[in-house]
């Protein structure tokens, strides 16, 4: 659907680059000369590669290359005019909110300590710079077309296998230049691999404990309930043998195991509640308050505490009274 290129890919933890800049009317830190930023070099179609939406201004496009070489058969001379135009730059919207909160950033300048300023031409909606699931970070993008660039990564966006399509379109890079280098050819559900591995680890772990811990729950609200009602043994006796019928003394029994889960089960919402608030920082789009799991985790424990009620019951119940009188 679309390719684009840039040097340093979002989400690679082995690769990040930063760099100081200024912008007019703010001041850099006490302990600076400049504002740090993270960027990369991209081109015109890495945005729509990317599926990163340009909020205001524009994408890079022809009106900014710059004549930096020899590059499709062509000469300086003729693109002379072409190498005076101004270094352009797209921030992000967490960089506007950061420096331009009051004021437009179309057209402002960025300066660069020890390298030329740029000028911003659009504002691109926030993307994950580092981690999954971080704040919004300031974040420029600089035009590729106006450098030339050493390593580059080329993003190509498609519908089908991105694993064959990968091949396919490494076999057509080495028909187009014999001797490239290529580093490495995998999608970006993979390049996400290494940042997804502790999250998958960690979610896992909380999947194997939670089982666990419902496990020991579900068997430690079955051997209180179910001694409960074996305790109730003799009060079952009384009861038939003045004329209860077995299903209003299970009823009975039954109400007071679920008055037991039901206000533990209230307990444990509650806790519940707070813990999520603070497992919420650990997850990356993922609801820590499921109603799903807030309703099944007591559902199960209330089927749980209905059969420890019914199996001893049943059991009492199938004693007569009289023997259940002279063993008690």
């Amino acid at each position: 659907e679309s390719v684009a290129t840039i040097d340093s890919l979002m989400l690679n933890t082995l690769n990040t680059q930063s760099s100081g800049f200024n912008v007019d009317g703010v001041e850099p830190p006490q302990d600076a000369e400049a504002h740090s930023a993270d960027y990369a070099w991209a081109d015109g179609g890495f945005f729509a590669a990317a599926g990163i939406q340009i909020l205001q201004g524009r994408a890079f496009d022809d009106r900014d290359r710059r004549a930096i070489g020899d590059r499709e058969g062509g000469n300086l001379e003729d693109r002379a005019d072409a190498s005076e135009r101004a270094s352009v730059a797209i921030v992000s919207q967490a960089f506007v909110d950061r420096f331009f909160p009051d004021r437009l950033p179309i057209g402002q300048p960025i300066h660069r300590p020890g390298e030329s300023d740029v000028e911003i031409v659009g504002v691109a909606a926030d993307a994950m710079v580092r981690l999954l699931g971080e704040d919004p970070r300031p974040f420029v993008y600089l035009d590729s077309d106006q450098i030339d660039t050493v390593n580059t990564t080329l993003l190509a966006r498609t519908h089908g296998d991105g694993k064959a399509l990968a091949a396919r379109v490494l076999a057509r890079a080495r028909a187009l230049e014999p001797e490239i280098m290529v580093i490495e050819s995998r999608t970006v559900a993979d390049h996400l691999g290494t940042q997804l591995l502790p999250s998958r680890a960690l979610a896992v772990s909380f999947a194997v404990f939670g089982v666990l811990a419902l496990m020991l729950a579900a068997i430690g609200l079955y051997g209180v309930v179910s001694f409960a009602v074996a305790a109730r043994s003799r009060e079952i006796g009384i009861r038939m043998s003045l004329g209860a019928t077995g299903t209003s003394v299970i009823n009975l029994l039954m109400r007071g195991a679920g008055a037991l889960v039901v206000g533990g089960g209230a307990v444990g919402i509650l806790l519940a509640l707070v813990v999520t608030r603070v497992a919420g920082n650990l997850l990356f789009r993922v609801d820590t308050q499921d109603p799903l799991v807030f309703l099944a985790v007591p559902a199960t424990l209330l089927v749980v505490a209905a059969v420890a009620t019914v199996l001893p019951a049943l059991r009492a119940l199938g004693v007569s009274p009289s023997s259940t009188l002279r063993s008690s």
